[in-house]
């Protein structure tokens, strides 16, 4: 799909290939008789044959509360600690969940509990047993956390909006022995490896109540980076940890660099203070051939979409049904990838993405076709009677929408304002039904804030036709959040209903030895193609930008956007 990857990782096997493919050619120009031109091979090329020990890196923080990661709701400080702590299983750039600290896992027959080995010989840092104990308590303590933390969340998702959620009751940790643990739940629950991502906290050192505190918090783990040091208010310093159980990492520190906020990353990496860093835009482009810029790109599941307000008359009956399903082709996707996004978002037709697991299962899509859209409106009567541009029906009614998205966002404003002229090019009479914004310089974070609530609050009691939102979905999406009956009033922003669907996304999220999963996705996929309560338009790319100093790659996801620093090195010329 065109999603740049930086090519380190098989410069050696081009080198080789490269060799290999020279010799062969001078052997045959000798024996031809034949002039070839030899270029030579970049020192930069060749630095990657040799990995070696050693060197410091710098990334990005920004001002926390605390030290605790199953507390933190800062996005900096919890990829950092990933360093530093390990889970039981990891997500992978495709959408899928490996193990990381877990050997084997297991469900029973009736898929009630989860069985899981954990890997022998895992230390914590101060080099005590990393037990099966310290898993089970550390998960009966996320079972405590207030629902605004995001381990709550993660727990909530997992289990699905489609079914009741009692944190103190849904599951329990029980240890069969040091090595291992079963995790029993009151469903069988689908997405229980989504589940088992959480950082381990070493219950030798906290009971419940210290790993539910930052008070007296002492940060270790069992990752491939451990604690060295901290500046209060500058910079924590980690180092290599001894006692990692898999391979070491070259790099011998990490400092964490604490900046004032997130707006003053990018100047840190531009000035060279900082080696890694999200970009925060969408123009990651103009690093091609920079001389100390490099960057990996990757995908994300940041969703913007148009939601149908379906208690709106203009959008019910078989009229209505129409006028949906004509939107969902007319809107010109590409135009708005390319105009606002410099190509860096991925055409969406579903609510999970084509190229990440389980969208990739997905076989039916609907595409941009404006005549085809056109058709649908002839079809239940609509023509433009008085040849003012704009359709009619028999009674010389317009289809009148009004589009509204949070105007104080001016990348939303512009977009919402494209997808009116694409709507209005079909003969719809589509209008801004947004607040206007008026020197928009005057409003700052808060405000912005302020303004997206007051619209999500108007968006969840039904005041909208067609409304503009984003969202960001978790690594296995609930898609019931959007589509289960239930969620109407809160997050089901379409009012969508059907008896049919509710009962595929309870399937979805039940677990079953025998369940056809393709199928069952894209059972939802035709129904929701069908029903059209919703047009997904693009998920945003993601770039984690690099100083070129170091080689190798990362393979970041918005989940683990450090995956894989443990594996990379800097040469020494270039420390």
């Amino acid at each position: 799909m065109g999603i740049k990857l930086l090519k380190k990782e098989n410069q050696i096997k081009k080198i080789i290939s490269f060799v290999m493919i020279l010799s062969f050619f001078f052997l045959l120009a000798c024996d031809k008789g034949m002039n070839l031109k030899v270029e030579e091979i970049s020192q930069n090329e060749l630095v990657d044959l040799n990995p070696v020990n050693g060197g410091e890196m710098v990334l990005p923080l920004t001002n926390m509360e605390g030290k605790n990661p199953l507390l933190t709701d800062n996005e900096e400080y919890y990829q950092f600690m990933k360093l530093v702590y390990d889970s039981l299983f990891i997500s992978t750039p495709g959408g899928k969940y490996i193990p990381s600290l877990a050997e084997h896992y297991e469900y029973s027959n009736d898929g009630y509990t989860v069985s899981v080995t954990i890997k022998d010989n895992v230390r914590w840092q101060d080099g005590e047993p990393f037990t099966a104990y310290d898993v089970a308590d550390t998960f009966n303590a996320i079972r405590k956390l207030p629902p605004t933390s995001a381990y709550y969340k993660l727990l909530r998702n997992a289990v699905g909006t489609c079914n009741p959620f009692n944190p103190e009751t849904f599951a329990r940790a029980v240890v069969f022995d040091e090595r291992n643990v079963d995790f029993q739940f009151d469903k069988p629950y689908a997405n229980v490896l989504e589940m088992l991502t959480f950082p381990i906290l070493p219950s030798h050192l906290y009971d419940e109540e210290g790993m539910l505190t930052h008070e007296n918090f002492k940060i270790m783990g069992t990752g491939p980076f451990q604690f060295n040091s901290e500046e209060e208010n500058q910079e924590i310093i980690l180092e290599r940890n001894p006692n990692f159980y898999g391979k070491n990492p070259y790099i011998e520190k990490i400092h964490g660099k604490i900046l004032n906020s997130k707006e003053n990353m990018d100047n840190a990496f531009e000035t060279a203070q900082i080696d890694l860093a999200r970009s925060r835009e969408f123009d990651w482009d103009k690093y091609d051939g920079n001389s100390r810029v490099d960057y990996e790109e990757f995908y994300t599941n940041e969703l913007d979409f148009l939601a149908f307000n379906l208690n709106s008359p203009i959008f019910q009956g078989s009229n209505g049904k129409a006028i949906r399903q004509a939107i969902a082709r007319g809107v010109n996707k590409k135009r708005i990838i390319e105009s606002m996004y410099l190509n860096k978002a991925d055409e969406a037709f579903f609510l999970l993405h084509s190229e990440l697991y389980p969208g990739n299962l997905l076989e039916n899509k609907i595409y941009y076709n404006m005549e085809a859209g056109k058709e649908l409106l002839r079809n239940v009567g609509y023509k433009d009677r008085d040849e003012d541009g704009l359709l009619e029906d028999g009674d010389g009614n317009t289809i009148r929408i009004g589009v509204t998205t949070n105007s104080y966002n001016y990348i939303r404003r512009t977009i919402a304002d494209l997808i009116i002229d694409d709507l209005r090019t079909m003969g719809i009479d589509a209008y801004p039904a947004y607040p206007p914004v008026e020197g928009e310089e005057r409003y700052d974070e808060n405000s912005r804030l302020e303004q997206w609530n007051t619209y999500y609050e108007a968006l969840k009691k039904g005041d909208f036709q067609l409304a503009l939102v984003g969202m960001n979905f978790s690594g296995t999406p609930d898609l019931g959040v959007l589509l289960y009956s239930g969620a109407i009033g809160s997050t089901n922003l379409a009012n969508y209903s059907n008896k049919a669907m509710d009962q595929r996304i309870v399937q979805l999220s039940i677990y079953g030895l025998d369940r056809d999963e393709k199928s069952l996705y894209n059972s939802i996929n035709d129904a929701f193609i069908d029903d059209c309560p919703y047009v997904p338009l693009y998920f945003k790319r993601g770039a984690l930008l690099k100083d070129k100093k170091i080689k190798g790659l990362i393979h970041p996801s918005p989940y683990y956007l450090f995956r894989d620093v443990k594996d990379v090195y800097i040469p020494k010329e270039l420390r």
